[in-house]
Formats: structure tokens, sequence, C-alpha cells
């Protein structure tokens, strides 16, 4: 800094005045104005960092913005603004260092930065069984499901029926059994757990499946290889009398087999399926 000396007499004393034009310590005033203290943001979005900056003698040359210790950019007009992308997962110190055109510096205050992972459109989809599946009572069936993601992780998923949980699997794939159900009508969701118990943006609320469970039904037709059907008989019906019919117009039943079972299912087969054009089959429970 320039000092000017001056040196005169008054009544006969000399005197000797110092004055100085700045001082050697005077450092510049820089202040991070955005984003504030403590704010959240999206994990790898982009976010403007701005600082206000002033020096007391001369002006400001630079202002450069710091992550903890890592250099981000700088900035050497007003407004001092620099644009940060790669926020990474975790708790973040940002500083800003103001350097005037005598090469003083000054830091700022931190400003600390929460950066988490975004919501994302990621989604639990049902695959099995299909919406308004109709299933038999008490015959266990495994319920699928899918997880759509654009960032590749997993999670652990839930399976609900209603608001009842009723299991959950660790890791793909996401299956689940389900036994023991009575006759009627069934809603079920898929939630992930993304650490914070069933996230409502991996949900999947918006596409429940419904299902009907009936009492008594007829299932899996196949031709076997002797040309004869088969199919199943499953739903309520252990040691319960339950009568196998066939008809060609749908108007008059001949019964063709009559079963009290020691199980929730079995295979029935017709051997004279094949003689027909056409045969409607049904199954009821007996006297």
């Amino acid at each position: 800094m320039r000092n000017i000396r001056s040196l005169f007499c008054i009544h006969g004393f000399y005197w000797f005045i110092l004055i100085s034009h700045g001082s050697t310590n005077s450092l510049p005033n820089v202040t991070i104005v955005f984003p504030p203290d403590n704010v959240r943001v999206r994990w790898l979005t982009g976010v403007a960092l701005r600082a206000d900056a002033s020096a007391l003698v001369g002006t400001i040359q630079e202002v450069q913005f710091f992550s903890d210790t890592n250099f981000i950019g700088s900035a050497s007009f007003p407004p001092y603004t620099n644009l940060f992308s790669a926020w990474p997962e975790g708790i973040l110190t940002l500083t800003a260092v103001a350097i005037d055109n005598a090469g003083a510096r000054a830091t700022s205050a931190p400003v600390h930065v929460i950066a988490q992972q975004p919501p994302t459109t990621s989604r639990l989809i049902i695959t099995s069984p299909a919406n308004h599946a109709i299933l038999p009572a008490l015959v266990p069936f495994t319920i699928e499901a899918n997880l759509v993601t654009t960032d590749g992780r997993e999670w652990p998923a839930a399976f609900f029926n209603g608001t009842n949980l009723i299991g959950e699997v660790a890791e793909p794939p996401y299956r689940l059994t389900v036994s023991n159900l009575l006759a009627g009508d069934y809603t079920f969701r898929v939630h992930v757990d993304t650490g914070g118990r069933y996230a409502p943006f991996y949900t999947n609320d918006f596409n429940p499946i419904t299902i009907h469970v009936a009492p008594l039904l007829l299932q899996s037709p196949s031709l076997t290889q002797t040309n004869g059907l088969q199919f199943e008989v499953a739903g309520d019906i252990v040691l319960k009398t339950n009568l196998i019919e066939a008809s060609l117009d749908l108007l008059n039943w001949l019964p063709l087999q009559t079963n009290v079972p020691n199980e929730n299912s079995f295979l029935f087969l017709d051997t004279e399926a094949t003689n027909y054009s056409r045969r409607f089959y049904r199954v009821r429970l007996g006297p």
C-alpha cells in the first residue's frame, strides 16, 4: 500500500504525520447466497452456485467455489456463479474464496448441502397372476413381480393383500407363494423398501391387481397323447362330494364321475372327448 508522509512545524514543534491509504491486512468480503445452508438437492442434478463478493480496497479478480477441498469452478465477473452438476450422494460443505487484485484472499462461511438419490420412475409391476384372474379356493399360487428401474438398483419387495403385509422378498426374482385363500375377491400390491420402508415413489398402488377366488374351478385343460382331454378340478373340495358332468348343448348334462377327494385338486381324464365335435364340462358340489 502507498503511504504519504508529511513533516511541518507549528509553534516551534515539528510534527510528523503518516497517512495510509488502506491496510495491508484488508481482506475481501464473500458470502454464498445460493444454495441456502442445509438445503436438500437431488443427486447428480445441476445447481447454479452463486456468491456475493466485494473488496475493501481495489477490485475482485476472481471467486472460486469448492466442495469440501475439491475445486468446482470460478467466476471473474459478477454475478459470481458456477454450475455444479456432479453432486455425490451425502453431505457436502461448500465454500467460496474471493481474491482481490492485490492477491488478498478470503473464504466464505460454509454452506452445507445434503445430496440425495432422487425419486425415480422405477416401479414394481405384478406380472402374474393377471389382473381379474379367477383362481380356485385353497389352492396355492405364486405372485410374481418385475422391477422396472432407470438406475439399475435392486431393493427388497413387500407383498400386500389389501393393507396386510403377507411377505417380503429380499432380492429378485420377486416371487411369493400365497395359499389358503377362501372364495372371494382380493387385491394385491407390491411395494419396494428403499430403506424408508415402502417409499411411495416405488409403489404399485396406482396399478394393483384384483383376483377372484372361486369355491370350485375347472382349469388347465390339455389333450393327452391318447387323444383324451385332461383338466384339473380345484377348490374347496377336500372330503366334499363333487360331480363332473358333460353336455353337447349346455341344456342336457350327463354325469361322468363322482369324487370325494382328499386334496384341494385332482386331475380328470375324459377318454371319449375326441369322439365329439364339441363337448362342455362342469363340476358341482353334490349332496
